[in-house]
């Protein structure tokens, strides 16, 4: 099975179980396309890419988008030219300390297929797999000390290139991706979340702020792939700004575990919300703290 390449601040691995008891949920359709437009890790695409487990339901395409360009690169050179790019990590790989980190968040080369090893690279590297820009659109995570990062994991880029093999992955906002789905398709958003209360603001996505407005205009967006018969699937905060822009969805609460706060101890686990078009059975799901809001 494809695994991740890249280190993603909220990604989506420990709810991969939950997401895929929603996919096996989803009414049938033999022409059944996936679409995921807030790209992140891809941890959920390149599950369900994975036709050697029990139960496989395959896809007839994917098509996958993010707003973030040099993450769209980093994908599309996986899918064009893993060998190539394995070959300029490896020579990467050989210096990883704090010095040679900063060198090449420093950099800014102009080929793809460098733009792609510069940011797997800082991304190893970095602080808990952050994608954070200052205001001049610069990559300004700091360091992250890593005891023996891997820098390049061949066989998961190998892996997750035969499983991008005629994807179609595109720099677009979540609207113009999914305007195609339609009946039977499965579409998966996991935009920047909500806050939760207590914090400040709203999530920057990419460059651009990913606020109420954003996250009222993807619930309309929603509403719309309803009526055309996309199965839809929505992750995000357990808040009470989610539950009411999203009340259209069957709602379910789940207990999670942040990974970005600094200190281990820190990271204690919250309630995110899975929202849905559809009925999820999670009747076999003992292990996990579900709670059906609506």
């Amino acid at each position: 099975m494809a695994a991740p390449f890249l280190r993603w601040a909220g990604g989506k691995r420990q709810l991969l179980p939950i997401l895929r008891a929603a996919f096996d949920s989803a009414p049938l359709s033999a022409e059944r396309r996936y679409f995921e437009p807030f790209l992140g890790g891809a941890a959920f695409f390149f599950s369900i890419s994975d036709s050697s487990g029990m139960g496989y339901r395959p896809i007839v395409g994917a098509f996958l988008g993010d707003m973030n360009d040099d993450l769209v690169n980093c994908y599309e050179v996986v899918r064009d030219d893993v060998e190539g790019l394995i070959q300029i990590l490896t020579e990467l790989a050989t210096d990883t300390t704090e010095k040679q980190y900063y060198n090449v968040r420093s950099s800014e080369p102009r080929e793809a297929i460098e733009r792609a090893a510069r940011l797997i690279y800082l991304n190893r590297l970095c602080f808990n797999g952050l994608y954070r820009l200052n205001r001049s659109g610069k990559f300004n995570v700091p360091y992250g000390k890593l005891n023996k990062p891997t820098v390049c994991d061949d066989v998961a880029l190998r892996s997750c290139s035969l499983a991008l093999q005629g994807v179609a992955v595109r720099t677009t906002d979540f609207s113009s991706l999914v305007t195609e789905a339609g009946d039977g398709d499965f579409v998966y958003l996991d935009p920047p979340y909500a806050p939760l209360p207590g914090s400040s603001s709203f999530a920057s996505y990419h460059n651009s702020p990913f606020g109420p407005r954003e996250h009222k205009r993807l619930a309309d967006e929603i509403n719309a792939l309803d009526l055309r018969g996309a199965n839809v699937v929505l992750s995000n905060s357990d808040t009470t700004f989610t539950r009411e822009v999203f009340a259209d969805l069957h709602q379910y609460s789940i207990v999670a575990r942040r990974n970005i706060a600094a200190m281990p101890s820190s990271r204690l686990p919250v309630r995110e919300l899975i929202g849905s078009n559809f009925e999820i059975d999670f009747s076999r799901f003992q292990n996990f703290e579900i709670q059906r809001v609506n």
